[in-house]
């Protein structure tokens, strides 16, 4: 009988050993919590684009390097010479940008219009992207959103700071009213 009294003690002690074994038992691990934060995507005007003198019923081109795709070139006291938009975009390295632009379809003066417009003239582009005067990419300006993600578009990716240069045509009416006309070009670049 004692021995079996000693084989229940014995038995008893084991389980509450292997219960504690089992309840010391743990482990844990840790992770670290990152962000970098970008560079803040900063948009600014350089230059207006400027179609100086319009002679009513001809139309008048400006390409993005400010010269006169069609029409007659001259200088007024409004508008000064010809000169292409230029904007200067500035963002965080290894980063992709969307290009949005919002584009009159008309100039106006008082309550007359002349309509501009930014399809390609004789096959040139009225839109060029360009980092530090190279990796020139033509587009043609429209509100549909321009993706700097691949392709023509790769050097964008690394690159802190570009440019955008916009030409554009208006179509004067040969019955056009004189006057000084302005419109508003809008460019919106977002990280994406």
């Amino acid at each position: 009988m004692k021995s079996m009294k000693f084989l229940a003690a014995l038995a008893i002690m084991m389980g509450f050993g292997f219960s504690a074994m089992a309840q010391a038992q743990s482990d844990n691990d840790n992770i670290a919590a990152k962000a970098e934060v970008v560079a803040q995507v900063n948009v600014t005007k350089v230059l207006d684009l400027q179609f100086g003198i319009v002679t009513p019923g001809v139309n008048k081109s400006i390409s993005t390097t400010g010269s006169v795709l069609a029409g007659t070139a001259g200088t007024s006291t409004y508008a000064g010479t010809e000169q292409k938009g230029h904007f200067t975009v500035t963002k965080g390295a290894n980063t992709y940008l969307t290009l949005a632009l919002t584009l009159p379809a008309n100039l106006t003066y008082l309550t007359n219009n002349l309509p501009i417009n930014f399809a390609d003239v004789s096959s040139t582009q009225l839109g060029l992207l360009q980092i530090s005067g190279a990796n020139d990419v033509p587009f043609t300006p429209s509100a549909t959103p321009l993706n700097l993600t691949s392709g023509a578009y790769s050097a964008y990716f690394t690159a802190t700071s570009f440019d955008v240069f916009l030409g554009g045509t208006v179509a004067p009416a040969a019955s056009q009213v004189a006057g000084d006309y302005t419109g508003t070009i809008t460019l919106t670049a977002t990280y994406n």
